[in-house]
C-alpha cells in the first residue's frame, strides 16, 4: 500500500465524505431554501413632495456565513475527525493487532512519528480555521468547539474508549455537534445583526422567531439522529473488536453485559430511531412524502440493520450490520434532499 492510500486509508475518508454530505446538506438544502419561504412583507410610507406614499418592501433574513467561510468552517470539522481517527490508531497498535492485524496502517505503513505529527498539524489548522470563521461570525468563541472535540477525541483514544459506555457516548456527542454546529455558528449572529430591523419592525419579531425555531430544529434534529447511529454503531463496533479490548482489559459494553445485552441495546436504539422519526412527522411535519421516505427508504434500511444485528453471531456476522449502518446514515442526510423539494416546490 503506497503512503497516500494509506494515509486516506487511516483518517476514514468514507466517513469524512458523510460528514461533508450532512453539513451541506443543512445549509444548502435546508436552511437556505428555509429562509427564502419567510420574507416579511412591510410597508414603509415616505414623504415624496409634500405627499404620503406608501411603499411595499420586503425583506429577506440571510445567513451569516458566507460560502467561503461556511467551506472553511467544513473543512476545520474535517481536518479535526481525520486527526481524531490517526490519534485512535496510533493508541490502538497493541488492539489491532490482534483485532485486525491485516488493516493496520500506523505503524506498518505509516509511521509512528509521522501519525503523531500529522494529528497535531490537522488540530492545529482545524483551530485556526475554526478561530477565523468564529471571528468573522463575531464570536470568537464559537472556536471553543473544534476545541473541546479534540480534547473529548483525544481522551477517547487515550482513556473512554476503553471505559463502559463513556467512548462510545464521547464519539456520539462529537458526532451529533458536527449539524449543531450550524445553528451555533448562524443563530447568534443572525440575531444580532437583525436587531435594528426588529427594533424599527416589532411586528416582525414573531416571524423571525419562528424561524430561528426552525433552524434550531432541523439542526437539533439531524443531530439526534446522528447521536442514536453512532451511539448504536460504536457498539456494534465493540463486539466486533472484543477480542482484542479483552486482551488489554477494556471495559467495552459487550465486555462487560455480554453480547445479548449489548445487541438488545444496539437494535433498541434503531427501534427508538423509527419511532422517533414516525412522531416527528405525525407531529411536526404531516406530509406524505415525508411519510413516505420513512416507510419506503429510512425504516426498511434500519429494520435491515435492526435484522442483521439480531441474528449475528461471530465477529464477521457483526462487521456488515456496522456497515448498513453509515447506510442508514446516509439515507438519513437524504432527507435533506426531500426538504429541499418540500420548501421549494410544495410551500
Amino acid at each position: 500500500m503506497n503512503p497516500i492510500s494509506a494515509f486516506f486509508k487511516a483518517i476514514r475518508i468514507q466517513n469524512l465524505v458523510i460528514g461533508v454530505f450532512t453539513m451541506y446538506g443543512i445549509r444548502y438544502a435546508v436552511l437556505i431554501p428555509l429562509l427564502e419561504k419567510v420574507p416579511y412583507r412591510f410597508q414603509q410610507v415616505l414623504n415624496i413632495n409634500g405627499q404620503q406614499v406608501a411603499q411595499n418592501h420586503e425583506k429577506l433574513f440571510e445567513l451569516q456565513l458566507t460560502h467561503l467561510d461556511f467551506s472553511l468552517l467544513v473543512l476545520s470539522f474535517l481536518l479535526l475527525a481525520a486527526a481524531g481517527n490517526i490519534i485512535n490508531d496510533y493508541f490502538d497498535l497493541k488492539i489491532d493487532r490482534i483485532n485486525k492485524p491485516d488493516k493496520m496502517v500506523i505503524g506498518r505503513y505509516i509511521k509512528r512519528r509521522v501519525a503523531m505529527a500529522s494529528h497535531v498539524i490537522m488540530n492545529g489548522f482545524s483551530v485556526l480555521l475554526a478561530g477565523y470563521v468564529a471571528w468573522r461570525a463575531g464570536s470568537i468563541e464559537f472556536a471553543l468547539i473544534q476545541v473541546i472535540c479534540i480534547i473529548i477525541l483525544w481522551f477517547y483514544s487515550t482513556d473512554l474508549k476503553r471505559r463502559f459506555v463513556w467512548g462510545n457516548v464521547s464519539i456520539a456527542f462529537v458526532t451529533a455537534l458536527i449539524p449543531l454546529s450550524i445553528a451555533i455558528y448562524e443563530i447568534p449572529p443572525l440575531v444580532e445583526t437583525s436587531r435594528g430591523f426588529l427594533e424599527n419592525n416589532p411586528q416582525a419579531y414573531e416571524q423571525f422567531q419562528g424561524l430561528i425555531y426552525s433552524i434550531l430544529f432541523w439542526c437539533m434534529g439531524f443531530a439526534g439522529f446522528a447521536f442514536l447511529l453512532t451511539l448504536a454503531r460504536e457498539i456494534t463496533k465493540d463486539i466486533v473488536d472484543q477480542k482484542g479490548d479483552m486482551a488489554y482489559k477494556c471495559q467495552t459494553v459487550p465486555i462487560v453485559m455480554g453480547n445479548k445485552f449489548s445487541v438488545r441495546l444496539v437494535n433498541s436504539l434503531y427501534i427508538i430511531t423509527i419511532l422517533g422519526a414516525l412522531a416527528i412527522q405525525h407531529y411536526l411535519l404531516p406530509d406524505r412524502l415525508t411519510l413516505m421516505y420513512i416507510l419506503f427508504l429510512l425504516g426498511p434500511v434500519l429494520l435491515l440493520t435492526f435484522y442483521l444485528t439480531a441474528r449475528a453471531r461471530t465477529d464477521a456476522q457483526f462487521y456488515f450490520p456496522a456497515q448498513m449502518n453509515k447506510l442508514a446514515t446516509l439515507v438519513g442526510i437524504g432527507y435533506t434532499l426531500i426538504v429541499y423539494y418540500i420548501l421549494t416546490y410544495q410551500m
